[in-house]
């Protein structure tokens, strides 16, 4: 990190931020001149139009460069299967369950590689993927499709898979969403 930042300047390189639209508005200028945001998530809201979408990821990294910040990471949480928010011009991956149904982690890597792929020609250099809770908590339907399965080694074979598939592709893998997590430790906290 440049040591010439000011603290504001560093702490601005931990967040990403949502936006409201698709384009480059005066508020997006501000947190990435001002305030050296370190990255942006479109949601569905700013994924209305492929074109727009590249020419507003374009435009992001394009002003970050005029006024002297580092390229921003551009994200987004594209899952596959029901959890994907770019459909127009791409192949939608199958969701993990049914990834984890093959019980092949090749699948997994594939499917991810080929997502990797499609947002990196978009922009995108990091995705909210893959899912790695384990679907173990009938009362949790937050995760349900989302999970490679119920077995740990399952989970996390195909969790390896998919995340050196996205890695491979150039894509920041960013895994999530850890439901119901409880993190034992021996040492007191």
């Amino acid at each position: 990190m440049d040591t010439s930042y000011s603290l504001k300047e560093k702490v601005g390189q931990l967040f990403i931020i949502a936006v409201q639209n698709d384009e480059l508005d005066d508020s997006l200028k501000r947190a990435i001149k001002h305030y050296n945001v370190g990255g942006v998530i479109l949601f569905q809201r700013n994924l209305r139009q492929l074109s727009n979408v590249i020419s507003f990821i374009r435009d992001i990294q394009l002003y970050a460069k005029k006024v002297g910040r580092p390229p921003l990471w551009i994200s987004i949480d594209q899952e596959g299967g029901g959890i994907s928010y770019l459909w127009e011009g791409t192949a939608v991956s199958p969701g993990n369950m049914l990834l984890g149904a093959t019980n092949n982690p090749q699948n997994a890597y594939n499917a991810h590689y080929h997502m990797g792929l499609q947002l990196k020609k978009i922009g995108f250099n990091m995705n909210f993927s893959p899912v790695l809770d384990i679907n173990n908590n009938p009362e949790n339907p937050v995760i349900g499709a989302r999970s490679f399965g119920e077995a740990k080694e399952l989970v996390t074979e195909m969790g390896i898979q998919a995340i050196q598939g996205l890695h491979n592709a150039k894509i920041m893998p960013a895994a999530s969403t850890f439901q119901d997590m409880v993190i034992q430790s021996s040492i007191p906290i």
